[in-house]
């Protein structure tokens, strides 16, 4: 499979709901952050590709991204929260997304660990099938379980220069309100999607989800069968 498209991994945030590093913060025997690497390779997304947006802390992180391969995005104002770290990103991605030719840039942040990769894959082949039609303005795509939204977004490449120049009080979330009739809900079976960290208790139920998604060990696209996990009597968040 040959994707044409980057990734952005937000991880420059103070983690102080936390209270501890989340991009390094441990689920069995991984970090947060080898997790989504993992999950993107894995989802067929090239390593070159993968940029990582720092702020807080980041020499902590400096040695985990060397061993990883992956780049670097330096937020120096990552104090102003999240969407500074969304429109610095974009804006340090920019000439590789020109060099490469990408079509957009799928965008998570650290926090969110466990997206399946067939659910990044489910991202990608729609994003293709989208661009093939030519009469319609390119989608915004966004996973989902059970209605709730997730990450990782697709952002098509015509859309970046828009988010870098928006104003908007709410960030990205009201900037993706505003363009509600070219933002595409992708359904899936993934509660991976929608599982973040941002608590102690976040952070045991996606030790708890990882424990029972190895203990399944479904393989193929019934990993991400909602019915798969009825019948597994799984627990739904």
């Amino acid at each position: 499979m040959e994707n044409n498209t980057g990734v952005l991994i937000l991880s420059a945030g103070y983690s102080s709901r936390m209270g501890d590093f989340k991009p390094l913060m441990t689920l069995g025997e991984k970090t947060a952050l080898e997790h989504l690497v993992e999950a993107f390779l894995s989802g067929g997304l090239d390593r070159g590709a993968i940029f990582i947006v720092t702020g807080h802390q980041r020499q902590l992180l400096a040695p985990l991204i060397r061993k990883l391969g992956i780049g670097e995005i330096f937020n120096p104002d990552f104090q102003e929260g999240m969407f500074s770290s969304i429109q610095a990103g974009l804006q340090g991605i920019q000439p590789y997304q020109e060099r490469e030719n990408w079509s957009g840039i799928l965008m998570t942040q650290v926090d969110c660990p466990l997206p399946d990769p067939l659910t990044i894959r489910a991202l990608l082949r729609e994003e293709r099938e989208d661009s093939d039609d030519r009469k319609k303005a390119p989608s915004i795509l966004v996973p989902a379980y059970r209605g709730k939204k997730g990450h990782p977004v697709f952002i098509p490449r015509e859309y970046v220069q828009d988010i870098l120049d928006y104003q908007g009080k709410m960030g990205l979330k009201s900037f993706f309100f505003e363009q509600q009739e070219n933002l595409r809900i992708l359904e899936t079976g993934d509660e991976g999607a929608v599982l973040d960290m941002d608590t102690r208790q976040d952070y045991q139920e996606l030790q708890e989800y990882l424990a029972w998604k190895k203990a399944k060990g479904t393989q193929g696209e019934g990993r991400l069968s909602l019915r798969g996990c009825l019948d597994e009597g799984r627990r739904l968040m």
